[in-house]
């Protein structure tokens, strides 16, 4: 008798990842990629909020889509969040009057992208090191208010 092989569930997943991205030598940590926040505080370092990465696989989508390329100009991770906490908090909470807090921290905005499949870069900074804010291949939506 054969058993069904079971589904990964999202804290596996989210090791993989960082397990990925860490033989790339780049260190996701719930505020981003930020290597002096995880030096200083390596036991927090990974406590990913699991309850609003979950909700940003279901919300982003919402709001953009992938893209074929990196768009010129376009935001970092840090600035896309903003874009999915206002669009959450003024459009998508209002028409289902949902009362949650839309805030997700850099961190778990990233993973929530690498779980949904979209491509990244990690540029350096002008100090060598990796930078915090990602690009991502990504485009609008259309949004209806």
């Amino acid at each position: 008798m054969s058993t069904m092989p079971t589904m990964p569930t999202i804290e596996e997943r989210i090791d993989d990842i960082i397990l990925n991205t860490e033989e790339k030598g780049l260190s996701i940590c719930r505020n981003g990629n930020d290597f002096k926040y995880m030096s200083k505080y390596p036991e927090t370092c990974r406590d990913f909020n699991i309850n609003r990465i979950e909700r940003a696989l279901v919300e982003i989508p919402m709001l953009i889509t992938k893209s074929s390329s990196y768009r010129r100009n376009a935001l970092s991770s840090y600035g896309l969040k903003h874009e999915l906490s206002d669009f959450c908090q003024n459009i998508l909470y209002k028409k289902t009057n949902c009362q949650d807090d839309p805030y997700i921290s850099n961190g778990d905005f990233i993973i929530a992208l690498l779980l949904l499949g979209y491509k990244m870069k990690f540029p350096k900074g002008a100090n060598g090191l990796t930078s915090i804010n990602s690009n991502i291949q990504y485009k609008f939506l259309k949004v209806e208010n």
